[in-house]
């Protein structure tokens, strides 16, 4: 049987790579209006001016004809012989799901790849222009000239172009400007007091909060965002997130979501004044993912340069990877998957306390087998 695990589990290897998107965003934006419906206010108002250049956009495409991705994977990982159906109905329940969710995974990557691919070639964007290419959701991120946006918003696939805030015009500390301490910085954007009379952008309120170095400055965490205060591509109620934006600019667009990245700058009468910093909110037990939460802690930490799990989990167990409660062969996967990334050249980054099962300092195949030992241990006894 653990034969048979291993090997199952190495078949289902996924090269598909979720998108490493990080996307500005908070509840308190404009929407998205234009004479076409299509260009946003932010973006119009941008065009208007007279030496606009090259401007950083988000392109978003009709996604009304994707096919049905659960029945071509259903119909993908279905046995078709009587050998194929042995081993297939030989795997427990939780391994048929992971089995069908890598088959659904790499049919949705080719779909927008090819979906995406098209639009620019249609466009003649340019491999220089793009910023961001996604391989889960019809999006582009790319530096247009006015005129190519223009033209982009009458491509019918087009649904909005949006600014993409993460732009040159947020100010970064610059390398002549003193580096604060991680303590300094947190004491100086976080506010003790609801109406922000002590000069913080967020209130601190039952949240955590964590700061990452970015550069000669940090990126600001908040995480132990409750769910019930969550939703979903709409916003995070007040109860939850309160920011001073009476002081302070958030750069956003109207989408919140696990691991959504937002840029705030201190306005003129901010307390804190040529404060820039970068700022991402993690929810409780939701991995990020644009527009929907990652399938699995794996495509999640793709492209991440931290370690994420402790900003989701509340507890690390060291081998349950997914998180479940229990130690199982779905989590030898997910290492495995992770191992395959990382031979390959993708940049992730994992918890080692929880997938560097041997202790080794390493995560690899090695580990992947010790949980599956793991597992076979638990199962029997």
């Amino acid at each position: 049987m653990k034969k048979l695990l291993i090997g199952i589990l190495s078949a289902v290897l996924c090269t598909a790579s979720i998108s490493a998107l990080q996307p500005i965003c908070n509840d308190a934006v404009i929407a998205v209006s234009s004479a076409d419906g299509k260009i946003s206010a932010e973006l119009s108002e941008k065009l208007s001016q007279a030496d606009s250049g090259e401007i950083p956009v988000w392109i978003w495409l009709a996604d009304n004809d994707k096919p049905d991705f659960d029945a071509l994977a259903e119909e993908q990982t279905a046995p078709r012989t009587e050998a194929e159906a042995e081993k297939y109905y030989a795997l427990t329940e939780a391994e048929r799901v992971d089995l069908l969710k890598a088959a659904k995974l790499e049919i949705a990557q080719e779909y927008y790849q090819n979906k995406n691919n098209a639009f620019v070639k249609a466009q003649g964007i340019t491999e220089e222009s793009i910023i961001f290419f996604s391989e889960l959701t019809p999006s582009i991120v790319c530096r247009l000239s006015a005129d190519e946006i223009r033209s982009a918003a009458e491509n019918e696939s087009v649904v909005s172009i949006n600014l993409y805030d993460k732009n040159p015009e947020v100010e970064v500390p610059t390398e002549s400007e003193p580096k604060m301490t991680k303590e300094e910085f947190l004491d100086m954007v976080i506010s003790e007091n609801e109406d922000f009379s002590d000069g913080g952008f967020v209130y601190r309120g039952d949240l955590k909060f964590d700061a990452v170095p970015d550069g000669n400055g940090f990126d600001l965490v908040v995480y132990g965002i409750k769910q019930e205060y969550y939703t979903r591509n709409v916003g995070v109620s007040g109860e939850c997130l309160k920011f001073d934006v009476q002081n302070y600019i958030v750069g956003s667009t109207p989408e919140f979501y696990s691991g959504c990245f937002m840029t705030v700058k201190s306005g003129e009468t901010a307390a804190h004044s040529d404060l820039s910093f970068g700022m991402v909110c993690y929810v409780e037990d939701v991995l990020p993912g644009f527009p929907e939460p990652a399938q699995d802690i794996i495509e999640a930490s793709l492209y991440k340069d931290i370690d994420i799990a402790p900003y989701i989990y509340s507890e690390i167990t060291p081998g349950d990877v997914d998180n479940d409660g229990t130690i199982s062969a779905s989590d030898a996967s997910l290492v495995l998957r992770a191992y395959g990334y990382s031979s390959t050249g993708k940049t992730i980054t994992l918890n080692n306390d929880m997938c560097d099962y041997n202790g080794d300092g390493v995560i690899d195949a090695a580990d992947a087998s010790a949980i599956l030992a793991k597992y076979a241990e638990l199962s029997t006894s």
